[in-house]
């Protein structure tokens, strides 16, 4: 399969004003995913997650700045699960394997291209094609020495389209 390289960095310091984001900026390596859906009316892959916003390593530790989040793919198709796992999804690393024009491109607004996305997970793989997305940042950011947070820290799980929002850009 042809593997493209990675998609350029947004966001060198998460305190700039932009508001875009690459992929690199939100799938790190040890991202824990507590939910997922669709949303078929407007063909969305939706996951509720642990945005690592920065890790660093301290002390001999890493010690991790991280937000309840919740990362929407849009234009979605072509969605694969192959997981096996006991209750836990955690993204090890990603890849954007392949470019093309979406088929529906005369509908879209602003998208001239669509990406297959891997998102390789210590469980197995999810593969989709998007055009891109958004990310919402639910709360503030918490600092642990954990890369994820406890259901309570981070109010339960949720879809909601709700809090700070970012483009989610792939090239």
């Amino acid at each position: 399969m042809l593997m493209m390289k990675r998609p350029q960095r947004y966001m060198n310091d998460l305190n700039q004003t932009s508001n875009k984001l690459g992929l690199d900026d939100i799938l790190k390596h040890d991202t824990l995913i507590h939910s997922f859906g669709f949303n078929p009316e407007k063909c969305q892959l939706i996951l509720d997650l642990d945005w690592i916003v920065k890790a660093e390593f301290k002390s001999g530790s890493y010690e991790y700045q991280m937000s309840p989040s919740t990362l929407v793919w849009d234009n979605v198709w072509d969605v694969q699960f192959d997981l096996a796992t006991n209750l836990s999804i955690t993204i090890d690393d990603f890849n954007v394997l392949m470019r093309s024009t979406p088929n529906n491109v005369r509908y879209l607004s602003d998208a001239s291209y669509e990406y297959l996305i891997s998102l390789e997970c210590l469980e197995g793989t999810i593969q989709f094609r998007t055009i891109g997305g958004k990310l919402y940042k639910r709360s503030h950011d918490y600092v642990s020495m954990n890369s994820s947070l406890s259901v309570k820290d981070r109010g339960g799980f949720s879809l909601q389209l709700i809090g700070e929002t970012f483009d989610v850009v792939i090239e």
